[in-house]
């Protein structure tokens, strides 16, 4: 009886300590799994912030507000991740050297890629102008960046102005 003496206290204490080391487990899992959804909430801002952006964007080349001209860099722009005001971008990357400008929740480039008689989605032989549109959404650490290719008829044709390619970069 003697030897037993205290042991169901000790019991008690290493019961406990597993008991606490099971809650401070639980309140770590529960705050990871918050900050999750705040990035993903977040990321899907981001997302939104973007389509938007991009809407507004082809409104106003549609509507002739943003006539684009020649193309001076055809490729997309390096620079979109980084954008973070509207003008030019510089600092440390590659840069394509073009304006961006602001927009609703973000910011767009449009780019001129030239003459195609040969659109996606339209009858060959129909004459387009095909413009480029970047736009990027931006919402606290999330960014990104989506891109859509609008055909534009050269000529008052049957076939109206219309997205014929519509992506997302970052």
């Amino acid at each position: 009886m003697k030897l037993q003496r205290g042991m169901a206290l000790l019991v008690c204490l290493v019961l406990m300590l597993l008991c606490g080391l099971l809650g401070v487990s639980v309140l770590h899992s529960a705050a990871l799994q918050a900050r999750m959804a705040g990035n993903l909430v977040m990321a899907l801002q981001a997302f939104e912030a973007a389509e938007t952006t991009l809407r507004l964007a082809e409104a106003r080349v549609l509507a002739g507000l943003e006539p684009p001209g020649p193309c001076v860099y055809c490729l997309p722009p390096p620079e979109a991740p980084r954008v973070r005001a509207a003008g030019v971008q510089g600092g440390a990357g590659p840069s394509s050297g073009l304006g961006w400008q602001a927009q609703g929740p973000g910011f767009f480039l449009v780019q001129n890629l030239g003459r195609s008689s040969r659109p996606a989605r339209l009858p060959d032989g129909l004459e387009v102008q095909l413009l480029r549109v970047t736009a990027v959404g931006r919402q606290q650490q999330a960014r990104v960046v989506l891109e859509s290719v609008l055909a534009q008829p050269s000529v008052s044709a049957a076939w109206p102005a219309q997205r014929i390619l519509w992506r997302q970069i970052h």
